[in-house]
């Protein structure tokens, strides 16, 4: 992505994408620790893909 790095974790049984800084450096089976700021997530319709609105001050 340029500017940064798009990485796949697995949380629970759900897989998420992570944009992070292009610095970042994981490899494949490494745990590791995420943090969530919940102005910054976006949610998608599985079916869709369609962007699901989130009020992040809930």
């Amino acid at each position: 992505l340029g500017d940064s790095t798009l990485v796949t974790v697995k949380v629970g049984k759900h897989l998420v994408a992570v944009k992070t800084d292009k610095n970042t450096k994981v490899h494949m089976g490494e745990n590791v620790g995420v943090r969530f700021d919940p102005k910054h997530l976006h949610f998608f319709d599985t079916t869709s893909g369609t962007r699901v609105a989130f009020d992040a001050s809930r």
